[in-house]
């Protein structure tokens, strides 16, 4: 929950959501988390269901998701529809007869851009599509076939296991083939129950799936550790991230004005990391990648104390590496060891 304390039930049927609340929630501290997992390893009831919630997210598609919230207050951005901003125009291109413009995304729970960025680099799908994919998946499965898989499960794959697990450390075959009857038998029961009811497929609510994708592509602009450039579009194409046609993202590093949670990389002096570059392939070798350049060096020497910008790029991209070096980035060594990137530096 908000709170920062373990209050989940153990629900019967989303045994998932629960683990990962009492065990896995960000805003549990080390000390909380321990004894919430101690709590459950020892309970025989908590045992059964942890394994449960395994089939549930290996077999069954069922993903937890990190909650994004902070010290007992839900953020803004979550599960709300956000009208449409006004355009920050801060940079206006005309590309194969279709004009976009650049804008920054400074972020933040109120940034509605956040969740732009994120549906962009989810392939093109924004939460109200996620959910309904989800439906009609759902919804196309044959109930009755998914309940006897389920049963195979619990008796042709997780009993035979566990029996075979109890007679290595008995040696009783009693016991082992009590153990097979209930639990197998048991977890078959159960999936086959959750499969008949339609519930092998998760179906998210709106707010869950935005958080999901904010968490799996924006999470950086969403803390503000980063800041977002996007394109933006009136082609139709684009109407699901809002005319979000391509991004990158920027991190201020080395800087006293850098996030908390900025790297730090040494040998160089404040400067502007550069990541994430992404173009729709729609539109791509068309000025768009440049224009998001162009607006990002002009951000550095405006709007930070940044003295250089820098970014790594995979040496297999010849065309990404051709646009930096247009653009006066020079390669040098790496401060990672173990990259194979190209890492490049632009002096301002």
């Amino acid at each position: 929950d908000n709170n920062n304390t373990c209050t989940a039930p153990w629900y019967f049927f989303d045994t998932s959501r629960c683990y990962h609340s009492c065990y896995k929630h960000p805003n549990n501290n080390k000390q909380q988390r321990t004894k919430n997992y101690k709590r459950t390893m020892t309970h025989p009831v908590a045992r059964l269901l942890l394994l449960w919630s395994f089939l549930q997210t290996t077999v069954c598609g069922f993903q937890p998701v990190k909650r994004l919230s902070s010290a007992g207050k839900s953020h803004s951005i979550i599960g709300h529809h956000h009208p449409r901003r006004e355009s920050l125009e801060l940079y206006v291109a005309t590309t194969a007869g279709q004009e976009y413009t650049v804008e920054v995304v400074e972020g933040g729970e109120d940034d509605p851009r956040v969740l732009d960025v994120a549906a962009f680099r989810n392939g093109m799908v924004n939460p109200e599509m996620m959910v309904e994919r989800a439906k009609s998946k759902r919804d196309a499965i044959d109930t009755t076939e998914a309940a006897v898989n389920g049963l195979k499960i619990g008796v042709l794959y997780v009993g035979p296991v566990i029996a075979a697990f109890t007679y290595l450390e008995s040696n009783d075959v009693t016991q082992a083939l009590s153990n097979y009857a209930l639990l197998g038998g048991g977890i078959g029961v159960l999936l086959a129950a959750n499969n008949y009811m339609g519930r092998g497929i998760h179906v998210p609510d709106t707010a869950e799936a935005t958080n999901r994708i904010i968490v799996d592509f924006s999470e950086g602009i969403y803390r503000k550790q980063d800041i977002g450039f996007v394109a933006v579009s009136e082609d139709s194409t684009f109407a699901p991230t809002r005319g979000v046609m391509g991004t990158v993202d920027a991190q201020l590093r080395n800087s006293d004005k850098s996030h908390p949670g900025a790297r730090k990389v040494s040998g160089l002096p404040s400067h502007l990391h550069i990541k994430n570059m992404e173009v729709h392939k729609t539109s791509r070798r068309r000025g768009v990648g440049q224009a998001l350049l162009d607006k990002i060096i002009e951000y550095a020497k405006t709007k930070t104390d940044a003295e250089a910008l820098t970014l790594e790029v995979e040496a297999a991209n010849p065309a990404a590496v051709n646009l930096y070096k247009k653009a006066g980035f020079e390669a040098r060594e790496n401060p990672n060891k173990l990259s194979k990137n190209v890492y490049m530096v632009k002096f301002l």
